[in-house]
């Protein structure tokens, strides 16, 4: 008895999102998204440092939005990397740092 399995086809219907694209141009999109807002919080980071060091200003949150910004970047390589190499494990620290964006703003 021997066990077929079906060959994987890439271009069929189910792996097509709601805007009539596929799935991986959408994430593509989505990644190109979050890119920009990396480089616009990385923009913002830079006015902070330069804030910081013409007057008096909480180091806490300095520090707080460098941190977040680390963290950002590392997540932001590993999304582009699981969807360049096609390995969806590489995508859960995305997930996990919405998870986890939505629940601190809520």
């Amino acid at each position: 008895m021997s066990q077929v399995r079906p060959t994987f086809d890439p271009n069929d219907p189910k792996y097509i999102c709601c805007c009539g694209c596929h799935v991986m141009t959408g994430a593509k999109i989505s990644a190109s998204i979050v890119t920009v807002a990396v480089i616009l919080n990385t923009l913002y980071v830079i006015i902070l440092v330069y804030i910081a060091t013409q007057s008096k200003f909480d180091d806490g949150y300095f520090y707080y939005q460098i941190g977040s910004l680390f963290v950002f970047i590392v997540v932001l390589c590993c999304l582009w990397y699981g969807l360049i190499k096609e390995r969806e494990g590489w995508l859960l620290p995305m997930l996990i740092y919405m998870v986890i964006n939505l629940v601190m703003a809520g």
